[in-house]
């Protein structure tokens, strides 16, 4: 999967900055990390998580289309159905049903992020940016752990209008640089399938980050692979390259626990 990196506003140079910042950066995924569902299938390019990578194809068109990334379900019929598995919440306000954690390749201080919805938008509730670069005091009382902070927290806008739209909600401002975000969505509300188009992330590269580059590059376990191995539910360790089914990973949003705000910001 190939991702573009646009450096500057005007996608044509960097964006000189002062107070520690190098240079503004606009870029698109470079890879799909994790998923919890998808419409399409393992080996094909039509309705899958994988469409996020690049930039936009299909913005600002509107309508069902193959190149998109496509949820598995929308409005509530799946939960009411004889078949469905009991769901369980640990807080009231936890509205996310789904979830897609997508890599980029330059990690950034984020200011801004784009989210290029075209069929049936409104689903995105929560975003998250992962930090790898943990204080010394942090690493020491949670060895090989991550910490995922919320950028963006907010109800379903599903609609019927139908046009598509570049969804860019206000974000928390935080000090670290990151490559790893996390966006969650609720379809509940919506009347048919969510499609994205393309998640673009717009940041500052931090003077003397270098060794946090490195360590974000060999990054290679999602929280998905951490909250498994927290609770003892995999005798074996996933990697996220493994071509699992789907099927292993609709457990995700099940198994949250109830975490201290160390974790959970």
């Amino acid at each position: 999967m190939h991702g573009r990196c646009a450096l500057g506003a005007n996608n044509t140079s960097p964006t000189p900055l002062i107070g520690g910042m190098a240079s503004k950066v606009s870029q698109f995924v470079k890879e799909v990390v994790n998923f919890s569902s998808q419409y399409g299938t393992h080996g094909s390019r039509s309705y899958t998580a994988a469409n996020l990578a690049g930039g936009f194809n299909i913005y600002d068109g509107y309508g069902d289309r193959t190149e998109a990334f496509v949820l598995r379900t929308y409005g509530h019929w799946w939960e009411t159905c004889p078949s469905a598995p009991r769901i369980f919440r640990n807080s009231e306000q936890f509205r996310s049903q789904d979830f897609v954690e997508v890599r980029y390749e330059v990690p950034v201080v984020p200011v801004a992020i784009d989210i290029y919805e075209t069929y049936h938008p409104g689903a995105v509730v929560r975003i998250l940016a992962c930090n790898t670069n943990l204080s010394v005091d942090k690493r020491k009382r949670h060895p090989g752990e991550v910490e995922w902070v919320t950028l963006f927290s907010g109800p379903t806008q599903c609609s019927n209008i139908a046009r598509s739209r570049k969804f860019s909600p206000p974000i928390k401002t935080i000090d670290f640089p990151t490559n790893l975000l996390r966006l969650e969505f609720n379809s509940g509300d919506c009347g048919y399938y969510t499609e994205l188009d393309g998640v673009e992330l717009h940041g500052y590269i931090k003077e003397g980050m270098q060794e946090f580059r490195d360590r974000a590059t060999d990054f290679k376990l999602s929280v998905t692979n951490q909250l498994l191995r927290m609770l003892s539910l995999s005798n074996r360790q996933i990697s996220v390259g493994d071509d699992d089914d789907d099927d292993e990973r609709l457990g995700y949003f099940s198994m949250l626990p109830c975490m201290g705000k160390d974790h959970w910001q």
